[in-house]
């Protein structure tokens, strides 16, 4: 918050647009309240201006990091929070995952890993402040961009924009986590600094207009309602009373732009992309310091007032939480690994940490000379940035290169690393090396993966295919094309649809259809296939939401079908791989989202005319056998050569002691494609036969002393004889110090 003469021209605009959104508001409630900002009577904490915030009257250099409460247990929270604050946190940023916390309409739940009050309580305990980034549209690479589901099946709902069926169900869920949270703001003496409304909306703002101007500044006044009076940010796209801040993984060249814009705002990094998110079938991403480094303290050197790593920890996406095609780890190769421990990028950033902070004082106060280029024999070698207050002086140089440079600064012989960046500090008249980027600590964490003493044995059952009167449940006529998220109700990622055809002669026909995301297919009862092998992440390059058309050649999905003269029964299965994180993935708002048969089924380019019955779910997910109580309702075999749609059961024995200490993960090698639950809870989807994920968090708290239950669904024809669990163990090795 700021309290000054220089905001009177923002406050002006932001009264027309209250005054605008009073009498222009839908039916949705809207209380006009007090604009604390611009009110001298109201004390705060936090004020700030072009060069910084200011806590409690100090100027203070953010260096936050993201930390997704739900990725990770409860019981995981108080040691990675305290690893942080030892790092040389201040700050921890985090997104509210409205998608978790009301997966009913109307149905809040703030317990286990969505205690985000408790979560709050220990970053206070820790000495962290708090981002607080409420959305509720998050993006996230969470299910849904962090939005619940039912919002998909609202008539005449239209996600991010002035729309009163949405905004009716925004307002009600931001108004209930102000009941949860607002009492946790630094106003209140509880850690948060920031409140974050609406998520990059320059993203989705050509596609909405002015309504979607009109809607980004209800959201801001939303969550004053809902009590939160600490300064408004939002990112990529703002609205002009709130804090506009900066994302992607390098931008210190937009602070000089921003500032001019925005002169009276700190230039805020809501995500430093040090690394990147894992889909199914592309590459695992990671974290290049030699890169990272250099960008912060470059942001720094240019007027940068705070910087949070989006990832500081990644964690898990338990359960069906990742987005469309999104693997089950969050790891993002960060500070903080996925299953909570220290890695050398977390030892690394240590040491920048401490020389940012001792400088923080000049940093935040000093004035900047321009950026001077250091020639030798007519080619640049070097860029010097100088930062000056009063006496004290401190220079950063740059290599921006590839190769070694060397060269004198100020009498000093430096030697700088490829894109290396040393920092110089005059004290005494003289200068001296204050830091290097590629300066090490002498020790490093290493983790050493140790297979547990844990004997698998397992049993098989087959899930029965919904053919005559038996299956999954009860099937209903439905008219293709088909959105089955008003069944599935995002409980399950399968969907069964049924019909028969007549043909006068036997052949090999071609199937075609728009689907999301696989499908398989069984003809008379025999498995024919699975399409495709492969998903791309943008959908709107890929066939289901394509225009509609009469040309099968044009459908995304196409296999062979053997059919027979005679009447044939045809079984589709639709799985899903979760649900879309954002507009730009279908080229379409996000309320428009589909699952299921997008089109009309056609054979050899002919649509199947004949009537369609579905039904939503496995026989073994409705009758819960990956619990210890479903599963007494099953017939078990001995394990036997898999087929697709099996079941696999074992059970293993552990010690109060063997669950303590080191971090557990399972080897899940020789899997196919399906889900893993560990004594009914699960942990999330696998999908081996597209990599890149090989092993998956079995979070401690899970685990009981005792005999334990380790449940999988195989869709495909994995075999679980080669899964394994093991012990992630943490040593400290001597680090490679190059001078």
């Amino acid at each position: 918050m700021k309290i000054s003469t220089k905001c009177h021209q923002r406050t002006i605009l932001f009264l027309i647009s209250l005054l605008m959104l009073t009498f222009l508001a839908p039916s949705t409630s809207f209380a006009v309240v007090k604009d604390i900002r611009s009110d001298s009577t109201v004390s705060s904490p936090i004020t700030y201006d072009g060069k910084s915030l200011k806590i409690n009257g100090k100027r203070t250099l953010l260096i936050s990091g993201a930390f997704h409460y739900p990725r990770s247990t409860p019981d995981m929270w108080p040691q990675m929070l305290k690893e942080s604050k030892s790092a040389g946190l201040n700050c921890i940023e985090t997104y509210v995952f409205w998608e978790g916390h009301e997966r009913q309409e109307g149905k809040y739940d703030f317990s286990e890993r969505y205690n985000l009050p408790l979560f709050l309580d220990l970053c206070q305990k820790n000495g962290l402040y708090v981002i607080l980034r409420v959305g509720p549209y998050i993006c996230a690479e969470w299910n849904y961009g962090g939005l619940p589901w039912w919002l998909a099946t609202k008539p005449g709902l239209v996600t991010r924009t002035w729309n009163k069926p949405y905004m009716d169900a925004m307002e009600s869920w931001v108004m209930e986590l102000g009941r949860q949270v607002a009492n946790r703001q630094i106003s209140n003496g509880g850690p948060i600094i920031l409140v974050q409304m609406e998520n990059e909306y320059k993203n989705v703002a050509k596609r909405y207009g002015e309504e979607g101007q009109k809607y980004l500044a209800w959201a801001e006044q939303l969550g004053h309602r809902a009590g939160f009076n600490v300064p408004m940010i939002m990112c990529e796209g703002a609205s002009p009373s709130s804090i506009e801040t900066l994302n992607g993984n390098s931008v210190w060249k937009r602070i000089e732009e921003l500032h001019k814009r925005r002169p009276d705002q700190p230039a805020i990094w809501t995500e430093n992309w040090v690394a990147w998110y894992d889909i199914w079938g592309e590459k695992h991403h990671t974290m290049n310091l030699r890169v990272v480094i250099p960008e912060i303290i470059r942001f720094f050197a240019a007027g940068g007032a705070g910087m949070n790593y989006y990832m500081w920890h990644g964690g898990t996406n338990f359960g069906r939480t990742a987005m469309y095609l999104g693997t089950t780890s969050y790891d993002y190769d960060a500070a903080l690994d996925e299953y909570g421990l220290p890695t050398p990028n977390l030892q690394n950033l240590k040491l920048m940490h401490t020389f940012l902070q001792h400088n923080a004082g000049i940093i935040l106060e000093g004035s900047r000379s321009p950026v001077q280029s250091v020639k030798q024999n007519g080619k640049e070698v070097v860029q010097v940035c100088s930062v000056n207050r009063a006496d004290s002086v401190l220079d950063f140089v740059f290599n921006m290169t590839d190769s070694l440079k060397t060269v004198n600064m100020y009498g000093v012989d430096l030697s700088l690393q490829p894109k290396g960046v040393v920092a110089m500090e005059k004290s005494d008249g003289s200068f001296k090396v204050a830091y290097r980027s590629w300066d090490q600590p002498t020790l490093l964490p290493k983790v050493n993966l140790i297979t547990a003493n844990v004997c698998l044995s397992w049993t098989t059952r087959l899930d029965p295919l919904p053919t005559g009167v038996s299956g999954a449940a009860k099937f209903k006529v439905v008219q293709l094309p088909h959105n089955m998220l008003a069944e599935t109700r995002d409980e399950t990622d399968y969907g069964w649809y049924r019909t028969s055809v007549t043909r006068e002669k036997a052949g090999l026909i071609t199937l075609a259809a728009r689907v999301s995301d696989r499908l398989s297919v069984w003809v008379n009862g025999k498995f024919i296939g699975t399409v495709p092998d492969r998903l791309p992440e943008n959908r709107k390059l890929s066939g289901p939401y394509l225009p509609a058309d009469n040309d099968a050649k044009k459908f995304a999905l196409q296999i062979k079908v053997p059919l027979v003269a005679g009447k044939n029964e045809l079984l589709l299965l639709v799985s899903t791989l979760g649900m879309i994180k954002g507009d730009w993935m279908i080229d379409l708002p996000m309320s428009q989202t589909q699952q299921g048969l997008l089109s009309p089924v056609y054979l050899d380019g002919q649509i199947i005319n004949q009537q369609w019955s579905f039904a939503a779910g496995m026989v073994g997910e409705h009758n819960r056998w990956f619990t210890t109580g479903g599963a007494k309702t099953t017939d078990w075999k001995p394990y036997v050569k898999p087929a697709q749609l099996s079941w696999f059961r074992s059970s293993f024995t552990l010690t109060p002691k063997e669950i303590s200490g080191d971090p557990w993960m399972l080897d899940a090698e020789g899997l196919g494609k399906g889900m893993i639950w560990v004594n009914g809870r699960n942990i999330g989807r696998y999908w081996q036969d597209a990599g890149p994920q090989r092993y998956y968090h079995v979070p401690s708290a899970w685990l009981k002393a005792g005999a334990n239950e380790l449940v999988i669904f195989e869709e495909n024809n994995g075999t679980p004889q080669q899964v394994n669990l093991i012990r992630r163990h943490l040593t400290m090795e001597p680090a490679i110090i190059n001078n």
